[in-house]
């Protein structure tokens, strides 16, 4: 799965890989400056039950 994040039209907010899945993503920026992604992981247990990471920021800065 590659994925392009472009401002518009804006990609959907989740995905669903399929079990035992292995995926790398590429991003593509087309101006300089700082961007923050905003990640959240949940899953279901196996015994039962929901677990997730929060919501969390991976900041970057791109220069020309």
């Amino acid at each position: 799965m590659t994925r392009v994040i472009r401002q518009r039209p804006r990609p959907p907010d989740n995905r669903t890989p399929a079990i035992t899945s292995h995926a790398h993503t590429n991003w593509a920026f087309e101006a300089a400056g700082t961007y923050t992604a905003v990640f959240e992981v949940t899953a279901t247990k196996a015994a039962g039950g929901a677990v997730t990471t929060g919501r969390q920021g991976c900041t970057c800065t791109v220069q020309p």
